[in-house]
């Protein structure tokens, strides 16, 4: 755009004019890139320029407010695009090493300052570009082993955009992403600056204590890196699987059993009818015990009074009576509780050789 300055002298009976030619007006853009990062490999920042006449003069603004110095090849490396300019296109690219993204542990902004060449008068225009570490948290789960399918998940934080890919790979390598019989895998989307990537593990899985790979890679121009985090499912066992002999004689106390635990867990009871018993109350005292340090073994009791074993033996006539025991980890929260273990109570009567 080019513009004429004509004066007319309001003297001159003439009308004549005289006319100052200026030189254009040119415009060019600036477009930032915003990124999400990790903070354990170096990464790189840009801003495209486009509209050009000639190279700019580029150079980066750290957040501190401090001109990245081109010298200092320790924390990061400068280009400012010029060796690569094109039909009015130049990128600067502004590589931040290791030793300072590891000072960063929220969004930091960087500017990106142009200087056009082809006008030296233009001013100097600025555009931030926004670095966001993000955070990896790990859905770590605890299920009864072999019954339970479970959910296992990554949530990722501090996204700028969608995942650009997710993957899912037990500790051997094997991807479990689909295909893979017994596994579901689903990526999420993008929730604010979050999003959360889950594995379903069908029960058959969970035949022992295992740990899989959540791989994610968060969206950039050419240089995504992946990551990997470890997600941990532990299984642990409940019993006893043989039946109670127990007689209404005597107040009367069943076990529950809960074997390979990573810490204490909550154990629920239910009654004979599937009812959830409240400790202290109905003629029940539960003790919830703890795992005993070395052999990750916790034994929960539910003690039975007189009054209710007569009245539950009577309801029941001569069949067995199932009481029903569960665990929920304390170790991971989120993990739901277990599927109910029957715990038989086989009660004796007057006259029975085990009777005594």
């Amino acid at each position: 755009m080019q513009f004429t300055c004509v004066v007319t002298d309001p003297a001159d009976s003439t009308g004549a004019t005289t006319k100052e030619e200026y030189p254009e007006l040119r415009f060019y853009t600036i477009t930032p890139h915003d990124r999400s990062i990790t903070t354990g490999v170096e990464q790189t920042i840009s801003c495209d320029i486009a509209g050009l006449e000639n190279r700019a003069e580029v150079k980066w603004i750290d957040h501190n407010g401090d001109d990245v110095p081109t010298d200092d090849t320790s924390n990061y490396i400068v280009d400012d695009g010029t060796a690569t300019f094109l039909n009015g296109a130049q990128t600067p690219i502004l590589t931040i090493k290791t030793t300072i993204l590891s000072t960063l542990s929220s969004a930091t902004t960087y500017k990106c300052s142009v200087t056009s060449r082809y006008y030296p008068g233009s001013p100097v225009y600025e555009k931030s570009v926004v670095v966001t570490p993000i955070v990896v948290t790990a859905g770590n789960k605890e299920v009864l082993r072999g019954k339970d399918a479970v959910e296992i998940s990554c949530k990722v934080t501090g996204l700028t955009a969608a995942l650009q890919t997710v993957k899912w790979q037990k500790s051997d390598g094997t991807d479990v992403t689909t295909g893979e019989t017994g596994y579901t895998s689903n990526e999420g989307s993008l929730v604010g600056d979050s999003q959360t990537t889950t594995l379903t593990v069908a029960s058959a899985q969970n035949t022992a204590d295992s740990t899989y790979n959540c791989l994610i890679t968060p969206a950039a121009r050419d240089d995504a890196t992946e990551v990997s985090t470890s997600v941990t499912l532990n299984t642990f066992t409940v019993g006893p699987d043989t039946p109670k002999k127990a007689t209404t004689a005597v107040a009367q106390t069943l076990t529950c059993e809960i074997g390979d635990v990573v810490t204490d867990v909550t154990v629920s009871w239910k009654d004979n009818s599937g009812a959830a018993i409240t400790s202290g109350s109905g003629g029940y005292t539960i003790a919830q015990g703890t795992a005993v340090s070395g052999t990750k073994i916790q034994t929960s009791t539910l003690t039975i009074d007189v009054t209710t074993l007569t009245s539950v033996a009577a309801a029941a006539g001569v069949n067995p009576v199932t009481y029903q025991c569960a665990a929920e980890s304390k170790e991971y929260p989120d993990s739901a509780t277990s599927t109910f273990k029957d715990i038989v109570v086989d009660f004796l009567t007057f006259g029975s050789s085990e009777f005594s």
